[in-house]
């Protein structure tokens, strides 16, 4: 549903928009950890792109209802919530150059307390085939709280995925890329004059990632599709579409091209972990091999997972929580990393999994950096992250590997999760 969406220009959005952003700070310069820590903000927008033209850009967003704060005013008899919704674009996490700025005030209105999600749109200038970056504040004046969110918006390249726009209702994108086998979406493209899509699929099974102190082989994709098969657009543009088998779809205007819309299909259930079988290979990061193995070919695979978590904690009540803890960042991976493969599975999925959320993340065009401890200290754990250069995804990060994270590394795995000391961490 949509709350009523006021555009608000002249001086007082320049002074909100001041207020809220802090002038011209580069985001490469800020603490951007509150993006991996679910728990430490109120408020999870989530975003989406779709350029409608050359210069101009729709940012669709959606909130949940029950995150934001809704009372009654004495001049209206109805509960609502209030949220100004601040924009800046620059042309990267590097630069102070703001080249496009607004704000929106959204009032949503609840009169009965039902949960429900308050969507919307607002449209950016981009009037140059160029990347930008787009800083979004979201100020819940209720609950006197913000939360900022970046999103990188593409356009040098036209085969961008953001000139496809994905939805599963009319009018509200599918705000992910991985959809489940039982989820039909429409995908609408007007760039192209020939009537159809190319879509290649994959059929890939990635091992999970190797420990920060190891040899690193280079990853390769392999590029060659498993199939290739033409889905024909209506006179609109647009065509269902419906991932009846796992994998990784690539759609494009281009037979021989990369670039274009991915969609993904995972297990079933995910970015949840919703059985037995799925519990067992999360656990490769904190097993010796042996016990994976035995783990594995158990005939009771829950009971077997279980009694691995119970023998690390020392008791049910323990090992129940572990299993908790651990899982929910399988689940946070899977939301925060996902690009080919699941987000355990990544680099940073496993840094998260095993060391917990970061304390600080610096983010630049090319690069993340996580530190665990106090920033600029020499006792702080540092982790830096390279992205790459990958045409189906922009969530594809690679970790620089050091010998100097073997004793991290096994202190974490043996003396916290292997002990059960997990359980005494919030």
């Amino acid at each position: 549903m949509k709350g009523l969406i006021y555009s608000i220009s002249g001086f007082f959005a320049l002074a909100l928009l001041f207020l809220s952003c802090g002038s011209l700070r580069m985001a490469y310069n800020q603490d951007l950890s509150d993006m991996y820590k679910p728990q430490a903000v109120a408020l999870h927008p989530e975003l989406q792109v779709y350029h409608t033209s050359e210069t101009v850009s729709d940012i669709y967003y959606s909130l949940d209802s029950k995150e934001l704060l809704y009372s009654k005013q004495t001049d209206s008899p109805d509960f609502t919530s209030v949220v100004f919704i601040t924009y800046q674009l620059t042309p990267s996490y590097e630069s102070k150059v703001i080249l496009d700025s607004g704000t929106v005030k959204l009032i949503d209105v609840n009169r009965d307390n039902t949960r429900k999600f308050v969507r919307g749109k607002f449209s950016v200038k981009t009037p140059s085939v160029s990347n930008y970056l787009l800083r979004v504040t979201f100020h819940d004046v209720r609950r006197a709280q913000e939360f900022d969110r970046f999103i990188e918006l593409y356009k040098s390249n036209p085969g961008s995925p953001q000139y496809y726009f994905v939805s599963k209702e009319p009018g509200v994108p599918l705000f992910k890329t991985f959809v489940a086998g039982n989820e039909k979406v429409m995908i609408n493209y007007r760039r192209t004059s020939k009537g159809k899509l190319f879509v290649k699929y994959f059929k890939r099974e990635y091992p999970v990632a190797t420990p920060p102190f190891s040899t690193l082989e280079a990853r390769t994709f392999g590029y060659k599709a498993d199939s290739l098969f033409i889905l024909p657009l209506n006179d609109s543009g647009s065509v269902f579409f419906q991932p009846f088998k796992p994998g990784i779809y690539n759609f494009s205007a281009d037979s021989n091209g990369r670039e274009g819309l991915t969609l993904y299909r995972f297990q079933e259930g995910f970015p949840d972990i919703n059985r037995a079988d799925q519990m067992i290979n999360p656990l490769r990061y904190i097993t010796s091999k042996e016990e994976f193995d035995v783990i594995s070919k158990s005939k009771n695979k829950r009971q077997a997972v279980e009694n691995f978590w119970i023998n690390c904690a020392g008791s049910k009540e323990k090992g129940r929580e572990m299993i908790r803890k651990y899982y929910n960042r399988v689940h946070e991976a899977n939301r925060f990393f996902s690009s080919y493969l699941e987000g355990w599975k990544t680099d940073r999925g496993m840094i998260y999994m095993i060391f917990g959320p970061p304390n600080v993340v610096n983010r630049a065009t090319d690069s993340e950096t996580w530190v665990y401890g106090e920033d600029s200290n020499v006792n702080a754990l540092t982790f830096n992250f390279d992205r790459m250069a990958n045409p189906f995804s922009d969530n594809d990060y690679c970790l620089q590997r050091s010998d100097v994270y073997k004793n991290n590394w096994f202190r974490e795995v043996d003396d916290v999760w292997r002990q059960g000391r997990t359980y005494l961490q919030n």
